[in-house]
């Protein structure tokens, strides 16, 4: 949840900030996004650019698994 409430506030997002933002490792980031696209929870949405180093493929919620609620009390 934490790591779908991350990509609402701040747009799309590459595993390694996701995994510091979070506190969660590499590893763990990379296998927990698998498992959000997997499910149909995150995409893929591009990659960063204007670092050193190959860019990092950025994740972002999928518009089409987004589901709202409303109740008027």
């Amino acid at each position: 949840r934490a790591a779908l409430d991350l990509l609402l506030e701040h747009g799309p997002l590459s595993r390694t900030r996701i995994g510091k933002l979070t506190g969660l490792s590499k590893p763990t980031a990379s296998q927990l996004l698998a498992r959000l696209e997997a499910a149909g929870l995150v995409v893929a949405t591009g990659t960063s650019e204007g670092r050193p180093g190959p860019n990092a493929q950025l994740y972002t919620v999928n518009a089409r698994a987004a589901h709202v609620a409303g109740l008027d009390v």
